[in-house]
């Protein structure tokens, strides 16, 4: 099952906020492995960006970017 493409709050954040392709990369296979642990996927369909709203992305980077 194919779903259609809704545009999350969050989309494009983590490429203006962290530094690297590697940086990005790593944050967004780190959600997917967090989701998988909850969610089993052959019981759950993934949707990109639907649950995570721009505040709570933002704070996540803006900590990331501080411990630097």
């Amino acid at each position: 099952m194919v779903l259609p493409f809704k545009q999350g709050a969050a989309r494009g954040l983590t490429a203006e906020r962290l530094n690297t392709r590697l940086d990005i990369d790593e944050f967004e296979t780190g959600l997917m492995r967090l989701a998988t642990e909850s969610f089993n996927t052959n019981d759950y369909l993934f949707q990109e960006g639907q649950h995570l709203d721009e505040d709570t992305v933002l704070s996540w980077l803006a900590q990331k970017k501080n411990r630097q």
